[in-house]
């Protein structure tokens, strides 16, 4: 492994990973029936496989044995009309647009992350390394070895002081990137790639990881060593849901007191927890503008959330449209009645009894049980002499 390549973010990796098997397998298919060309094109295959079951940069199609040219245009994010049709025009496709897919929102370094530059490491970079190495494989197994299948603790039973440790040791292994190096690169690449795996494998339970994981997150200048802790975090919660409370209960409020509450909100939930927990006051959230944040992470958030608001009305809609009644089962519904019987008796000035009356000839013999042709209709008779006293 290059030391430098466990550095890198893990966009880069994919890219770098894209180029060097479509290489590979351009060379198969320029040798066709070389078997020993072909013998070296899966070991690298399977070599880069091991390496990003170590790294995790997340799923790489090319990899797989019956991967086809055109994946590398998905797997890079892009769109194009000309996809590649062999792996020689997939490598010149990866080569052509590599600056294009390594492109950021966020100013990055050559490796692709988003710090901060650092005077001093916050301690001993190869001591911290060490002690975010045994407290991951505490929970993953070794870092050098392929992910296991099944956690030896499930994720939900993961006592918090155990996944805020996991937190702290991500904020110092973004720390010490840049003085690590010169000395361990391959361990440091590692450590990230399996906290990456269990990130996905903790789902939503711990946001905070998955923050300090993304390349693109700024780490804040005057930050506290240590973040918030899983009661924190609660804590925050329940005061965001009271100041919900509050809002319901309040006969009027202007969008600053509600921009205000929707900020606090997207810091202690995500989006799916925030839409459910803002549904009493769905229609004043709906009307705001997103360019009222200045934060560009908080614009994005809120248009999400009213985004799934919306779909989440057209899904509604869509059931009630299933549901709704057509033609003469409607008319049936509003009379409240069911089809082909008759009604009460009426009093004088109203219609009598209903009686059917065929449009075409009456067939002669009407058993019990027997259907009635689809021709009859239903016909009501007009009232003769008074009715009842």
């Amino acid at each position: 492994m290059r030391p430098d390549f466990a550095l890198m973010s893990p966009r880069y990796q994919k890219v770098y990973m894209l180029a060097w098997i479509s290489r590979a397998r351009s060379f198969d298919e320029q040798f066709q029936g070389e078997h020993k060309i072909t013998v070296l094109v899966r070991r690298i295959a399977h070599e880069l496989t091991n390496l990003s079951k170590t790294l995790w940069p997340g799923s790489v199609q090319a990899l797989q044995m019956n991967a086809v040219p055109a994946c590398v245009v998905t797997e890079l994010g892009l769109k194009t009309l000309h996809a590649p049709k062999t792996w020689a025009e997939a490598h010149e496709f990866v080569q052509n647009h590599r600056e294009r897919a390594m492109t950021s929102e966020v100013p990055v370094d050559d490796y692709g992350w988003a710090d901060r530059p650092r005077k001093a490491p916050p301690g001993q970079p190869r001591a911290l390394l060490r002690e975010a190495q045994r407290a991951v494989e505490a929970i993953a197994g070794n870092v050098t070895d392929p992910p296991p299948r099944h956690l030896t603790t499930p994720p939900e039973e993961l006592p918090n002081e155990q996944l805020d440790a996991l937190v702290k040791h991500a904020q110092a292994l973004r720390d010490i990137r840049r003085f690590i190096a010169a000395e361990e690169p391959e361990t440091w690449g590692a450590v990230m790639g399996r906290l990456r795996w269990l990130a996905g494998r903790l789902g939503e339970r711990l946001p905070q990881l998955r923050r300090w994981l993304d390349p693109e997150f700024i780490p804040p200048p005057e930050r506290a060593k240590t973040g918030p802790s899983a009661d924190q975090v609660r804590q925050q919660q329940a005061t965001v849901r009271a100041e919900r409370d509050a809002l319901v209960a309040a006969d009027s409020f202007d969008d600053e007191a509600l921009l205000a509450f929707l900020g606090r909100a997207f810091d202690a939930h995500n989006t799916p927890e925030v839409a459910s927990l803002v549904q009493p006051i769905r229609p004043r959230i709906d009307a705001l503008r997103p360019d009222l944040f200045e934060d560009r992470r908080m614009r994005r958030r809120l248009t999400g959330l009213q985004e799934r608001h919306q779909a989440r009305r057209a899904r509604r809609a869509a059931v009630r449209q299933r549901q709704r009644p057509r033609g003469r089962d409607r008319r049936r519904r509003r009379s409240g009645r069911a089809p082909g019987r008759p009604g009460p008796a009426q009093g004088r000035g109203q219609a009598g009894p209903v009686r059917q009356q065929p449009r075409g000839p009456r067939p002669q013999v009407e058993a019990r049980g027997v259907a009635r042709p689809r021709h009859y209709v239903v016909r009501r008779q007009r009232p003769q002499g008074p009715g009842p006293v």
